[in-house]
């Protein structure tokens, strides 16, 4: 398309294609905008945590709202923030890099995205329903299992959401570094952030199921 074309497009169009695409390329803006919102998201509710934190006895926040924050933002930076921004990047340079036109899934590696948002936004709603998560990032038992209101239920949902997201990105980038390592695979001239991309989604296949099996057990 002409960079005349391209400058013709309104701003509707534009967010249309963004929501429709299964360009890598548009994924990878997408995942990065999302993660960096989450950041500053996390970022914010470091600072309520720092605040509160900056003398004895200090009644910023109360001692419920604060274990909420804190559970908030562990939970925010590892699974919506971290991983998310890794994965845009991924989405950027992993196909460039091994010379292939796009990921092995597009479709699957936008229902990745997707996912992942949902279940961003699904436990922050948590937030305007009655409270957040107060059981810590981790939500170990028995804290998570005496937790008063739905926070904990909302923590479930989400992660179990935005963790398939996660899970899905993970096959499709696996696929596609074992489809590439079966054609024209070398090991001592690969790129090392490929290496790490390849080491990366094999532990995110092997831990991501355990953690979504853990959430359902919870959920029971």
């Amino acid at each position: 398309m002409s960079e005349a074309a391209m400058q013709k497009k309104g701003v509707g169009s534009v967010i249309w294609e963004y929501l429709t695409t299964i360009d890598h390329k548009k994924i990878a803006h997408l995942y990065l905008l999302g993660g960096g919102l989450f950041f500053i998201l996390g970022g914010l509710e470091a600072m309520v945590i720092r605040i509160q934190l900056m003398k004895p006895e200090n009644d910023f926040v109360s001692a419920g709202l604060y274990n909420e924050v804190i559970t908030m933002h562990g939970t925010t930076m590892i699974f919506l923030a971290a991983m998310p921004l890794l994965l845009g990047l991924m989405n950027a340079a992993m196909p460039l890099q091994i010379g292939a036109r796009d990921v092995a899934f597009p479709f699957l590696n936008s229902l990745g995205f997707w996912l992942f948002m949902f279940g961003g936004i699904l436990l922050n709603c948590s937030w305007f329903m009655g409270g957040a998560p107060d059981a810590g990032w981790t939500a170990y038992a028995p804290l998570s299992t005496t937790s008063p209101g739905h926070g904990v239920d909302f923590y479930i949902a989400g992660l179990q959401i935005a963790g398939a997201g996660t899970l899905i990105g993970g096959i499709n980038f696996f696929g596609d570094n074992h489809q590439y390592a079966c054609t024209r695979y070398d090991i001592h001239a690969d790129a090392f952030v490929h290496m790490d991309n390849v080491h990366h989604k094999h532990l995110n296949l092997v831990c991501f199921p355990s953690i979504d099996c853990r959430l359902i057990s919870a959920d029971v």
